[in-house]
């Protein structure tokens, strides 16, 4: 989920299940197979890995960096059947070329022309390699986690039952292991081509009048960034055995057959490195959360404690595999790779120091400087080619397990200058923990020596490992131990490791602020204010049957008060962090709105406040730090246990998706809690209701959209059940946001003149922002306005790209990037016109606010804008991604500043009826008090309930209405839960 929670399980479990399959599987294969076919399966495969990508430009791999991108721009469909068409016809004209060339190919691959045949069977597995790889990163660009972990799964059962299948029934050589895993790859391209369905992804959408000619020069140029990187980590895996193929002497034995030995030597070895690799893989969003957080010195430590343990892991491995070889290959394998077991202890130092590459990686990662790490292996590639060069000849196939440990060697040696260069801090420690893995290289007795000292040093010294680092390691493993779930420990180090303590009840992030003449108040009939009816009801109108949650057994664990017998309802809104945007500034704006006679808000950041979440740390309960990391399950019992102990009456998540929605709402019904909601804000990718998030709906109450069209896209796209889907339309302050003049020292200070025309765009630096359309219609309304200026208000992860767009278009001097501001209404009152791009919107605010400082709006006609911004009199509406119309609408405005002004006087009449915060606070208030009186019983229901609309007006439980209409599902009558 949030990129990597939905389906972790399942990606856990596929992936130690695969590994286990592929250690069979591979086992078996040596055992069955001479030495001879072995060596011919290692290269075929090797060939297999180094040349699909290579033939087919690599083009699955840009799947990920431009799904979402093309998804936006309503190209995705159009944008997969090209790659797809690409794709395939470079795989089909590489397998053509195979096998016009399959005896020189044969030469090459093999060392024998005489292999031919299989030569033909290598060009039908690359095509079915190739298309598996395609929708392989396909469902990895879609984060469809589930097929992920069967795409991988069902791949490496086929290929072991397959494989063993055939070399039992039919052939016992490399042909049939060949053939095998062609069918493997093929079979499951198949299931997952009809099980992803990617002819209806994106089946609604038209394409695009113009295109442009920018579609495959980007796409190639990243593309050729990926093949290039491929091709260097690719080669630098298989070089060593190409060598000993073309390179060895007779004098020396057969080549094959030393490949033979060769492969099964890296039996146990490569697992390890499989395994190192799942564990940078899962430390990298975790170190990546750190780094983004402003604490890149905490993620440096990190990465080095987590280096030093696995070298330590790795040195008492390669012992016991050790101990374990003669065992391994005189029983297990039959005694057939004698060579294998001499060169084990190489073997085992090799792989020990890519599994140290393959974690340490992560730093350029974070820096996101990841062309660092292919430069690591470019040296460590010829340097493994001038050692074999020089040492094959002479020591055998010895001298090029030897020439691959020196490379690796130097690959980790490079990068650990290049990460230090970088910034990451190195001690003795560190550097002892990347050295003593190249003593496994000496055999068995020094190997068991260095792990004894480095066990030592680690325990009783802090050579190895630093008291800092002990003192984290002791807190992480006095949390494995605990038996208790803690709601969360605020008060501790963000810096530290582990900052759970024993505390068994949560701290606050600061004291709470509210009036102690509120905490006695108490809701009775009387008192509680009666909500008005949007909408009256009529005796002729047919009830739609409302939705319910499913039957929750631990709800009568706790005592629930009727309402009107209950204090204020203690609401937790429970969201991952607040940074400036627009639903946490609307959570802003609520919470400090809320009827505190009714309702006392609290606050639960799941990892840490941010900007917004430390304004309101300083107004209401706010608790933090419960999700350590994406892979901190006990983040269930800590928020459990918080709910609990607070006695919350009511959740509700907010965002879409993700860490927040699944934790919050599975905690809040194993706690009991009466109200169960889910606010979502957002339409699409980036944020999606995953599949985890899914299985959770039944346990819900209710599902907030932030306008009609919304609550349609939620219904038809994320499965959320319509007779549980409330319309609570966002609002904003506008008493705060209200015309006023334009303040001259703040234009001069934002670099804007007198004599200046202003565009200005609120919105966070994101890819569904769009921000991209407004410098292309830039240049059009400077060459009509030259005195023009673009404000883009807001911060992101795109800044530095958009500056650079803006200078290649030429306008840079013309667009002042102002980051986030607290003054936006200021901002705006300097500007003449407000413009939003967006691919995708929900009810975006910063429309509302423009509309509220009487500015007159351009927007896209996407989500629920065409609610707010009305064409002709509060704005006007462009389509999606047409620059010209948005310059010539923008042109209109601000040729004719007294149509502005109209139009910007008829925006704020229209917010004031339909965009008021008081509209979205009474919507909250009546979904919350509501839901509780079904359960808990208590008010009656006429005193809360939005009454039901008419059947004739009303087709479905959520009609597409104006943004004036009704609130809430049909009410019901009170129930127990």
């Amino acid at each position: 989920m949030s990129s990597l929670m939905t389906g972790m399980a399942l990606l856990l479990a596929a992936s130690v299940l695969q590994r286990l399959v592929g250690f069979v599987r591979a086992t078996l294969f040596c055992r069955w197979l001479d030495a001879s076919q072995l060596g011919l399966w290692d290269m075929a495969f090797g060939f297999l890995m180094t040349a699909t990508p290579l033939v087919i430009l690599a083009l699955p791999g840009c799947l990920g960096r431009y799904v979402e991108y093309y998804r936006q721009r309503g190209m995705l469909r159009l944008f997969l059947k090209r790659t797809a068409i690409v794709s395939g016809f470079l795989a089909i004209s590489g397998a053509a070329a195979v096998t016009v060339g399959a005896g020189p190919l044969a030469e090459l691959v093999f060392g024998n022309a005489s292999y031919r045949p299989l030569v033909y069977y290598l060009a039908f597995a690359l095509v079915a390699v190739a298309a598996f790889n395609y929708l392989y990163e396909l469902a990895m660009a879609l984060r469809l986690n589930r097929w992920i972990s069967l795409i991988q799964l069902l791949n490496s059962i086929l290929f072991a039952g397959l494989g063993l299948g055939l070399l039992v029934l039919w052939r016992n050589d490399a042909q049939t292991v060949i053939i095998a895993y062609g069918l493997a790859c093929a079979i499951t391209a198949s299931i997952a081509f009809f099980g992803l369905k990617p002819w209806r992804l994106a089946a609604n959408e038209e394409y695009p009048l113009s295109i442009g000619e920018s579609f495959w020069p980007k796409i190639l140029q990243y593309s050729l960034w990926v093949w290039a990187a491929g091709a260097i980590s690719n080669l630098f895996a298989v070089v060593d055995r190409y060598m000993v193929l073309h390179w060895l002497p007779p004098t020396h034995g057969d080549p094959l057959a030393l490949l033979g030995d060769y492969h099964a030597s890296r039996l146990v070895p490569m697992l390890f490195v499989s395994l190192a690799g799942l564990l940078a893989a899962m430390s990298t969003p975790h170190l990546s959360h750190l780094w983004e957080t402003g604490q890149s010195g905490h993620a440096a430590k990190q990465l080095n404690l987590l280096t030093k343990l696995l070298s330590l892991g790795l040195l008492v491995g390669s012992s016991a595999v050790l101990l374990a070889g003669p065992l391994l290959f005189n029983t297990l394998l039959a005694g057939k790779y004698p060579a294998g077991l001499d060169i084990l202890p190489v073997t085992l130092a090799y792989c020990s120091c890519f599994s140290l590459f393959l974690l340490l990686q992560n730093y350029v990662l974070c820096c996101e400087k990841a062309y660092f790490a292919g430069l690591a292996l470019a040296c460590g590639l010829l340097v493994n080619i001038g050692l074999n060069l020089a040492w094959l000849p002479v020591w055998g196939l010895t001298g090029a397990v030897c020439a691959t440990l020196a490379a690796n060697g130097v690959a980790l040696l490079v990068l650990l200058v290049i990460n230090h260069r970088l910034g990451q801090p190195i001690d003795v420690g560190l550097v002892l923990a990347l050295i003593a893995p190249l003593g496994i290289a000496l055999g068995t007795d020094c190997t068991l020596a260095i792990t004894a000292a480095a066990l030592f040093f680690s325990r009783r010294t802090v050579l190895f490992i630093n008291a800092e680092e002990k003192r984290e390691l002791g807190a992480l493993v006095r949390q494995l131990l605990s038996r208790k779930g803690h709601p969360g420990d605020l008060a501790s180090s963000p810096t530290s490791f582990s900052s759970i303590t024993s505390s068994a009840t949560p701290q606050l992030t600061t004291p709470c602020k509210l009036d102690p003449s509120l905490k006695s108040s108490l809701i009775t009939a009387e008192n509680v204010p009666v909500l008005p009816r949007e909408l009256p009801a009529k005796e002729s109108d047919q009830v739609l049957p409302p939705g319910r949650a499913c039957f929750n057994p631990f709800f009568r664990l706790r005592e629930h008060p009727p309402l009107g017998h209950r204090g204020p309802l203690r609401v937790m809104f429970v969201i991952t962090c607040m940074p400036v945007g627009g639903a946490e500034r609307l959570l802003v704006d609520l919470v400090r709105r809320l009827d505190r006679r009714l309702f006392a808000p609290e606050l639960c950041c799941l990892k840490y406040l941010g900007p917004l979440g430390e304004v309101l740390a300083q107004e209401i309960p706010a608790f933090t730090g419960l999700l350590k990391h994406k892979y901190d399950f006990r983040v269930l019992p800590r928020l459990y246990r918080l709910l609990r102990d607070r006695r919350v009456d009511a959740v509700v998540t907010v965002g879409t998706g993700g860490d927040k929605m699944f934790w919050g709402r599975l905690a809040a019904y194993l706690a009991g809690v009466p109200v169960i909601a889910s606010a979502l804000h957002s339409t699409g990718l980036p944020d999606r209701v995953e599949l985890l998030n899914r299985l959770l709906t039944p346990l819900t109450d209710a599902f907030i959209a932030v306008s009609p069209p919304h609550a349609q896209y939620i219904i038809k796209h994320e499965g959320c059940p319509a007779n549980r889907t409330w319309i609570v339309p966002n609002g904003i302050d506008t008493d705060r946001f209200s015309p006023r003049p334009a303040d001259p020292r703040l234009r001069a200070a934002l670099g804007v003149q007198p004599q200046h025309r202003v565009v200005a765009v609120v919105a966070a630096l994101r890819p569904e922002k769009n921000h991209e359309l407004l410098l292309q219609a830039a240049p059009i309304i400077l060459a009509e306005l030259p005195q023009t200026r673009f404000l883009i208000v807001g911060d992101g992860p795109r800044r530095e790209e958009l500056q650079q767009l803006a200078r290649r278009s030429g306008v840079d001097q013309a667009v002042i990037f102002t980051g986030n501001r607290n003054d936006v209404p200021d901002v705006l009152a300097c500007a003449d016109v407000a413009v939003l791009c967006s691919h995708m919107e929900a009810n975006p605010l910063a429309v509302l606010e423009a509309l509220a400082c009487e500015k007159p709006v351009v927007a896209t006609a996407v989500g629920s804008v065409p609610l707010h911004v009305l064409e002709g009199e509060t704005g006007f509406l462009v389509p999606p991604g047409d620059a010209q119309a948005l310059a010539a609408k923008c042109l209109i405005l601000l040729r004719d500043p007294d149509l502005a002004r109209r139009m910007g006087r008829a925006g704020r009449r229209h917010v004031l009826k339909y965009g008021a915060l008081e509209r979205t606070v009474a919507g909250y208030q009546r979904l919350i008090a509501t839901i509780y009186a079904r359960k808990c019983g208590g008010l009656s229901s006429e005193a809360h309930h939005s009454s039901p609309t008419s059947p004739s007006a009303y087709p479905s439980p959520i009609p597409c209405l104006s943004v004036g209409d009704a609130i809430s599902p049909p009410a019901e009558t009170a129930s127990s839960g």
